[in-house]
Formats: C-alpha cells, sequence, structure tokens
C-alpha cells in the first residue's frame, strides 16, 4: 500500500488538499476514507466539485478536542460543513453514530456504525495458551496481569499500579506489565518508584508482538478514562482472557459486565484490585468469562466483518452519489484513506 505524506514545508494543509486531489484524478480513485473531522474538512475541499464520494470513520467519543473557544467554534463549523457532505458518518461504536447525528445534526440515514475488528486467533493457539495460563498458575510469577496502550493521560495507567500496591500482601508474586510507550513514561517510572512496587510492575514499553504478550498474561486490565472502541480489549478478549475494565463509554459496548468481563468504577484502584482478587481466588469464573469473551470477540468483532462492512459502505456511498450511480457499475475497487495524520494511502 502506497503512502503518500504530504505535510510538510509551507502551507502544509494547502498542500496536503492540493497533493490529494491530485492522487485522487491521477490514480482515478472511488472513493476516499478519511479518519476523524480534521481529514474530513481536508477531504471535502480535495474533492469539491469532483462528484468523487467519502466517507468518515469517527474513532472516539470526543468528536473534537478541547481547545479555546475561538478555534473550537472554527473547528465545529468547519467539521459540520464537511461531515454534512460526506456520504456515511460512520461511528465505530453505537454511542459514537448517536453523538454524531445530535453535534453536527446529520440525517439519521447518513450515520451508520461498524465496529472496529481485529484479527481473531485460531482456536488451536487459544488453546495452546489456555494450557500454559493453566500451568503457570503453579508458578512464580502469578497472576500475570497485562495492559497495553499508550503511556498518556487518557488511557490512566496509574491506576492500575495503585491497584498493584492495595493486592502486593495478598498475591504477593502479582506481576503487573504495563505495555506502551508515551509522555508520561517518567511519571509512571516515578510512580512506581514511589510505591517500591520495581519488583511488582515492569514498565515494559513498547512490543511488536502482541500476540506473545497476550499469551503470556492471566487477566488483563484496561483503565482509560474514556475509549472509542478499545482495540487492545477486543485483541484480549479474542485470546480467551478474563478483562477487568473500567466502566466508561467504549468498554461498555464492548464488556457485559459479569458476562464476557467485568467493568469497575473509573478512577478507583481498590475496586480494581478487589475485582482482580476475586478473579485470582475461582480458575471456574476466570475460564467462563475467558470464553465468553473470545464468543464475542469471534461473533461481533473480527477484522472479516469490519472489511466486509466497509466494503458495503463504499459500494452504497457510489450508490447514492449521482458520478457514483454510474461509476458503481465499473467499480474499480480504488480507494484513498486519510488518516488524522495528513498520510494519504491508496489501495
Amino acid at each position: 500500500m502506497p503512502v503518500i505524506q504530504p505535510l510538510g514545508g509551507p502551507a502544509p494543509l494547502l498542500r496536503a488538499v492540493l497533493t490529494l486531489r491530485r492522487v485522487v484524478r491521477e490514480e482515478k480513485i472511488d472513493v476516499v476514507h478519511a479518519h476523524m473531522s480534521d481529514s474530513a474538512i481536508l477531504v471535502a475541499l480535495a474533492l469539491a466539485g469532483t462528484g468523487i464520494p467519502f466517507v468518515v470513520t469517527h474513532h472516539s467519543n470526543r468528536l473534537l478536542p478541547k481547545e479555546r473557544w475561538a478555534k473550537h467554534l472554527l473547528r465545529r463549523i468547519s467539521s459540520a460543513w464537511a461531515l454534512r457532505r460526506a456520504a456515511f458518518n460512520i461511528g465505530v461504536t453505537p454511542n459514537v453514530a448517536d453523538r454524531l447525528k445530535e453535534e453536527f445534526s446529520l440525517p439519521s440515514g447518513s450515520v451508520i456504525h461498524i465496529p472496529n475488528g481485529v484479527n481473531i486467533p485460531p482456536q488451536e493457539a487459544v488453546d495452546a495458551a489456555q494450557i500454559s495460563r493453566l500451568e503457570s498458575e503453579a508458578g512464580v510469577p502469578w497472576p500475570r496481569i497485562t495492559t497495553l496502550g499508550r503511556l498518556a493521560p487518557v488511557k490512566r495507567q496509574d491506576i492500575a499500579i495503585d491497584a498493584i500496591h492495595h493486592l502486593r500482601e495478598a498475591l504477593p508474586h502479582i506481576q503487573l506489565r504495563i505495555l506502551g510507550e508515551g509522555p508520561l513514561m517518567q511519571e509512571l517510572a516515578e510512580q512506581i518508584e514511589l510505591r517500591q512496587l520495581s519488583t511488582f510492575v515492569d514498565l515494559a514499553g513498547p512490543t511488536d508482538n502482541v500476540a506473545s504478550a497476550l499469551c503470556d498474561t492471566d487477566i488483563y486490565v484496561s483503565t482509560s478514562s474514556y475509549e472509542g472502541l478499545p482495540v487492545a480489549v477486543l485483541e484480549a478478549m479474542s485470546w480467551c482472557l478474563p478483562v477487568v475494565a473500567t466502566e466508561v463509554p467504549g468498554h461498555r459496548d464492548v464488556i457485559h459486565n459479569g458476562v464476557d468481563g467485568c467493568l469497575v468504577p473509573f478512577d478507583d484502584p481498590q475496586a480494581l484490585a478487589q475485582q482482580i482478587l476475586r478473579l485470582c481466588r475461582s480458575s471456574t469464573e476466570r475460564r467462563e468469562l475467558g470464553s465468553a469473551a473470545r464468543d464475542r470477540a469471534v461473533r461481533d468483532f473480527s477484522d472479516k466483518a469490519m472489511a466486509d462492512s466497509y466494503c458495503e459502505t463504499y459500494l452504497a456511498a457510489l450508490e447514492r452519489n449521482t458520478r457514483g450511480s454510474r461509476a458503481s457499475r465499473s467499480f474499480r475497487g480504488k480507494f484513498s484513506i486519510l488518516t488524522p495524520t495528513g498520510r494519504t494511502r491508496r489501495r
């Protein structure tokens, strides 16, 4: 998949618009797929007058960033202008889709819900991981807790660290592994040192092998203050892991509390610790939650289901468009993706 990065140099936004317009013309793109509202603005400007449809995926319950009122007003007006020109606005959760309709007064027919999907590991690999987890219960360290995500304020890994502080006497061999990198790396390292948890918490940095990390995990936790649709949680569920997550938007869209995972109050390390301890004391509950979690991931959040839904959406966008009603009969399957970083990908 070729990647073009038009931002940089003088007038980067104008450069991005002109570059995208050129790529769409030269590559004879049928549909453009933007991600988040800023990319939608660039796409709407680039496609003005071309008759080429575009769709926009929104990944967060926060549709616009927090900023000063004048800049926020300008962004809201320009975003509303762009989103109303999209063939479809796609929310990764029902809540995101509802917020789109409410905040931008978008017609119901132009707003749809397509959940993120993850690669579902084969059952044989999951079974092998389950056997490994059973064998690890007699060893040290146990239990092995993992959380994965950018080390940023929204992810609130500090809550997980404080929960381990509450658990270290009841579970003297507990191990928390924090995977990821970001601006809070030093702050979290200082918290671990202050709490004297260096033997209990591993600030492990990023990983290129998420599957291996999840195979070496007994319980997965997510402590975010909010989510769009949490891909890391879905990956953990697909590996048959019991998940404990904060009861916030995003997590609530994925986990049915007590059925295929556990939800705990946000910003409550003690509640998180109590739920982890409860799961550690019941291998039956861990297995049942993990099995139900995988069933839900397979049923509702596979990457194949997501890809099929997006292909249907691209075709529907062409059908809706006056130009697309003709182009859909000779659809070449070529589309362009514009991400919030300004990178254009052609397929």
